[in-house]
């Protein structure tokens, strides 16, 4: 049963790991930003009269960003935390590595089944 989720998992990474990859660098890039366009906020306020509610809406907006991406974040830590060692070391590698974890696997099931298929 282990090796039959291992297996699927590492068939779906496979297909996915670009776009685990790349939505995890564009939230990245998303924290700078959010955090610099909250420094712009908050060095403009109480700079312009009759501009706080301006200012006020981009806080709220701006903090949300910053929550978003923290929460997602914090989602990517609770998966790592909460599944079995064998899987959250391909999602780990999935979103901070370079595929060398679910390439290994991928290549080992590849020979398996092709050995497989040969003998019948």
């Amino acid at each position: 049963m282990k090796k039959d989720v291992e297996f699927m998992f590492v068939t779906q990474a496979d297909k996915l790991k670009k776009y685990f990859k790349a939505y995890f660098f564009m939230t990245c890039f998303a924290q700078i930003f959010d955090f610099m366009a909250l420094l712009v906020v908050l060095h403009n306020i109480g700079q312009e009269i009759h501009r706080e509610y301006m200012n006020l809406f981009l806080l709220v907006v701006t903090l949300i960003f910053i929550l978003t991406n923290l929460l997602w974040a914090g989602y990517a830590l609770l998966m790592l935390i909460k599944f079995p060692y064998y899987i959250a070391k391909y999602l780990e590698d999935l979103l901070f590595g370079a595929g060398s974890y679910v390439n290994q696997k991928i290549v080992k099931w590849s020979r398996k089944l092709r050995g497989s298929n040969d003998n019948e």
